[in-house]
């Protein structure tokens, strides 16, 4: 479940610039998802035609 609620909701967090220093465990685990090649395959931020103010980001 960590990959279809954690990633799009850290995303919203830094989409707001909310600072995530809090919480070390869900970055740690947002950024081990997003480094996953089947995540970051299906991710749609990272398909050829997204915009670019929606590319993928670092937690």
């Amino acid at each position: 479940m960590a990959d279809v609620v954690l990633v799009p909701a850290v995303d919203q967090a830094l989409m707001y610039r909310w600072d995530l220093d809090f919480v070390p465990d869900v970055k740690r685990v947002c950024l081990a998802l997003k480094e996953s090649e089947p995540f970051k395959a299906a991710d749609w931020r990272n398909q050829g035609d997204t915009p670019t103010k929606f590319r993928i980001r670092d937690c």
